[in-house]
C-alpha cells in the first residue's frame, strides 16, 4: 500500500507541475522571452579555433553555425571528439558539422509551450528562432523558459 500510496502521490504532483508550467506558459511566445544575441560561429573556421575561441571561452557544448547570416548546421563537442587532434588545425567546421537544422529551429511567434516540448523531444537546451526569411533572429534557451517559470511563479503565488 505504501508503493501505491507514493506512486499515486507522485503522479498528482507531476500532474500538477504540468498544470502550472502549461498555465504560466500559455499566452508566452517564443519572441517574448528569447535572447536576441545568437553565438554562432562560422563555417570558414578550424576545430582548433572553434575550441580555443569557442568551447573553452563561453562553456556551451554546441553552437550554430553560420554562413553568409544564415545557418548552415550546428557544431556539438561530440563532432570535435571524432577528429584527432593533430587534425584539429587543418579541419574546418563545415568538415564535421550536422547539417539538419530545421529540427532545432522555431517561429517567433510559436508558443513557448511548442518550444519546450521541441527541446525535450530532441534533447536539445536550446533552439534557434528563425523567421519567415530564414534569418536568425535569437535563441531560446532551457534557462531562458526557467527565468520566465520562475518570475512568473513569484510573482503570481
Amino acid at each position: 500500500l505504501v508503493i501505491i500510496g507514493f506512486f499515486l502521490k507522485s503522479a498528482a504532483q507531476h500532474s500538477y507541475e504540468h498544470v502550472v508550467i502549461n498555465t504560466f506558459l500559455s499566452d508566452q511566445t517564443v519572441d517574448k522571452i528569447m535572447s536576441k544575441n545568437v553565438m554562432s560561429v562560422a563555417s570558414n573556421i578550424s576545430i582548433a579555433e572553434l575550441v580555443d575561441n569557442y568551447f573553452l571561452h563561453y562553456h556551451f557544448d554546441s553552437f550554430p553555425v553560420t554562413s553568409k547570416g544564415c545557418t548552415v548546421g550546428v557544431v556539438k563537442m561530440t563532432d570535435v571528439k571524432k577528429v584527432s587532434k593533430d587534425k584539429w588545425p587543418s579541419t574546418s567546421v563545415t568538415d564535421i558539422m550536422q547539417n539538419e537544422v530545421s529540427i532545432l529551429t522555431i517561429a517567433p511567434e510559436d508558443g513557448v509551450e511548442k518550444a519546450l516540448h521541441k527541446m525535450a523531444s530532441e534533447n536539445q537546451g536550446w533552439l534557434l528562432v528563425v523567421d519567415a526569411d530564414g534569418s536568425n533572429v535569437g535563441v531560446l534557451t532551457r534557462g531562458d523558459i526557467m527565468h520566465i517559470l520562475k518570475v512568473k511563479g513569484f510573482l503570481d503565488e
